[in-house]
């Protein structure tokens, strides 16, 4: 008996989420798309190496509405959604506002079948009303903000019986898909005046595919389907294969390739330096080994890039951990993007550093198919925009990945930014504020269209600690704020960016402040039939080279408009206090302060010329021991502030961390002082370490 088309659709998804390595799946046509099929594509990467889609993913978002061309102006305008916007950043005005100032806006109207894959906010006060192929009631009608980030956990209710965690929010983004037959229809109610941000991404099927609509209710067979996918989402299954072990002797100069026969995919990559082991000599190699794979004797590799770029996070060993791409403590890097081949699949290492490197790993290669109709080649390319100026007033366009002429899509990109900016606070040296732009099968307006960097990437207000999600993560921010060296990934599985003939994308590079010396490189991950032609510049030695970060002090400007920086100066301390240095740290002196036991404490001067309500700010360095305190300054208890709440004055900091070591500003609630000289005062609550880079003083402006 022939299982139910229901029934069918679970087999596929647990068959993504055992990762069985049989014939790659077949092309969208056999079955409905239903809720069960949609989830189960979350961890099914075997579906990327097919093509071509049958789809169009396209995103609707708060953006300035008078960005319509490079020819005109507002190309780069930034009102997308900060409130009292020129223009509203909807599709149309329903409602004007009232008196109130509330207003009835379209957000999309779209026919025919397709599927919500992936919705976005930093902040949207107001309502939104979803209706599903033209209901007279909504599906959803409640808080914008609960449908846009939290939309998993309010259909679910915990209904699978396990912890949800990060499956469906990641970060500000949601990824619980919702199917509709014929129809989405999505108004916001809300005041224009206040923040309203927003994104929300759609498949929009081609004629011919069936769409079954978001039930009422989840029956067993979906609920059963996310507890799957929960599981494979937070532990990735080893895929079946035959395991081929790899080792590179790589000189100076000199290139290694290892081959597997086919046909066949490999399925995973795991890859790490065994030597050199210090870690400024593995970094170097980290970039200036060069990863290429060529398939079935392709002329141009379909995979080039530095060898810890390719795996998403750099530069050195960044560990992290995502759906497609992990890097472990130990340096192990797993990449398990499927990669097709028809005869043969080549791995080669060059070595373009003046120093031998080793590296060691596994290739896992499963016998599989080749279909001329509708395999696609895994590609991979890494490009640097080197020595930039960034500059608010002339932004610039980084381009990601250009290409035409056969169908693909798009499931990847990550970015590595070196910011040598000398602001040290997130709102002063946040470079991303600029939006991504995609043109699909030669749109002339894109059809995709962002609000920022961090949107993309999912995270909101240039927030600058690390993160790691299924489908998201920013492994390395060294800080202060943005400031140094800085990684974002984002993975489009479930939201993949299909095209037919061409496909152009592009990120603006918009910083807070003119800052000479920027590096974006950016890696981007796609699939192609062959003959695709990418459109990319040849690597050059000078780009394979980690930029060092260059000697800075700490300059006043937006964030920290107005505060004075201070050196430190150990004037009553118990335990040891020494002068302490290490790259990144500014020019002005730290110093490293080792309470021994709960209690000791350590204190600073500094001096204020009136009285007023300053903002204190400590820039200090992460790490495994470090000690954990509190601070008063002039008797006063020092109230942290993270993500704009006060915490409890009570709560020890604690800025211990196994991740690679960050300077972080700890930012404190204004306190009054009077004129004179105090101390600021620690009070260590656990022993350890705590290195200083400097404090900062600013002085509020008085409130009428």
């Amino acid at each position: 008996m022939a299982m139910s088309s229901r029934r069918s659709a679970v087999a596929l998804a647990v068959a993504a989420i055992v990762a069985i390595a049989t014939p790659i799946a077949a092309p969208l046509g056999a079955q409905d798309v239903t809720l069960e099929r949609l989830v189960g594509e979350m961890v099914d990467l075997d579906r990327l190496a097919v093509g071509p889609a049958r789809y169009k993913t396209t995103q609707i978002s708060s953006r300035d509405r008078r960005s319509t061309s490079p020819d005109a102006p507002h190309w780069f305008g930034n009102a997308d959604g900060f409130g009292a916007s020129p223009t509203p950043a909807f599709e149309r005005v329903l409602d004007a506002p009232g008196d109130d100032g509330v207003g009835r806006y379209l957000v999309c109207d779209v026919e025919g079948p397709g599927a919500l894959v992936r919705t976005w906010s930093a902040a949207m006060p107001g309502t939104l009303s979803v209706w599903i192929d033209g209901a007279s009631e909504p599906w959803y009608r409640g808080p914008a903000e609960r449908f846009l980030t939290a939309r998993g956990a309010w259909v679910l209710r915990d209904a699978v019986g396990v912890d949800v965690g990060d499956a469906f929010r990641q970060q500000e983004a949601n990824y619980f898909p919702v199917p509709f037959a014929k129809r989405l229809r999505i108004e916001y109610r809300g005041d224009l005046r206040e923040r309203h941000f927003y994104h929300v991404a759609l498949r929009r099927y081609e004629a011919g595919v069936s769409v079954r609509s978001m039930p009422s209710e989840l029956d067993e067979v979906a609920l059963d389907t996310v507890r799957g996918v929960l599981g494979a989402l937070r532990t990735p299954p080893k895929p079946a294969g035959t395991r081929v072990a790899l080792r590179f002797e790589l000189r100076p100069g000199r290139h290694v390739v290892h081959a597997c026969d086919g046909p066949g995919a490999v399925r995973r990559l795991r890859l790490r330096v065994e030597a050199p082991t210090e870690p400024p000599a593995r970094d170097a190699a980290l970039r200036g080994v060069v990863l290429r794979m060529h398939f079935d004797g392709a002329s141009v590799a379909q995979v080039e890039a530095p060898l810890g770029d390719f795996f998403g996070a750099a530069p050195g060993v960044i560990p992290y951990g995502s759906q497609p791409m992990r890097v472990a403590p130990d340096g192990t890097m797993t990449c398990d993007f499927v990669m097709p081949f028809r005869a043969r699949a080549a791995i080669e290492l060059e070595n373009t550093t003046q120093s031998p490197v080793t590296v060691v790993g596994e290739a896992i290669v499963a016998e599989t198919p080749w279909r001329d109709d509708s395999s696609l080649y895994f590609r991979a390319g890494w490009s640097l925009a080197g020595d930039v100026t960034a500059d608010p007033k002339r932004p610039v366009e980084v381009p990601w990945l250009v290409a035409s002429g056969r169908p693909g899509r798009l499931v990847g990109i990550s970015m590595t930014v070196v910011n040598p900016s000398p602001v040290p606070t997130a709102w002063g040296n946040w470079w991303g504020e600029g939006d991504e732009k995609f043109r699909i099968d030669g749109e002339v307006e894109p059809s995709w269209f962002g609000t920022g960097a961090e949107d993309y990437f999912n995270y909101a207000w240039s927030r600058p600690t690390p993160f790691a999600h299924p489908y998201c993560a920013m492994p390395h921010a060294t800080g202060p704020g943005h400031r140094g060296y800085v990684s974002n990934v984002r993975w489009h599985v479930l939201d993949d960016v299909s095209f037919r003939r061409s496909i152009d994308t592009r990120i603006e590079l918009l910083h807070h402040t003119r800052t000479p010396g920027v590096s974006v490189g950016v890696t981007r991950y796609w699939y192609a039939a062959p003959g695709v032609a990418e459109t990319r510049s040849p690597l050059s030695q000078r780009d394979l080279v980690v930029p060092p970060l260059v000697p800075w002090l700490p300059v006043a400007r937006l964030g920290s408009a107005g505060a004075r920086f201070h050196q430190l100066e150990a004037c009553e301390f118990s335990g040891d206090a020494v002068p302490f240095g290490a790259p990144g740290m500014s020019g002005l002196g730290g110093l490293s302060w080792q309470p021994k036991k709960a209690g000791d404490r350590f204190g600073t001067p500094l001096s204020t010329a009136e009285e007023a309500d300053y903002r204190i700010t400590l820039v200090m360095r992460t790490g495994p021991d470090v000690a954990a305190f509190r601070a008063r300054v002039a008797g006063k208890p020092l109230v942290r502030v993270v993500d704009g709440r006060r915490l409890d004055p009570a709560t020890p900091i604690d800025l211990a961390s196994n991740g690679p070591p960050r300077l972080v500003t700890v930012a404190f609630a204004p306190v009054r002082l009077g004129i004179g000289d105090f101390f600021l005062v620690l009070e260590a609550t656990r022993p350890g370490a705590l290195a200083w880079d400097f404090f900062a003083v600013q002085k509020l402006p008085h409130k009428r």
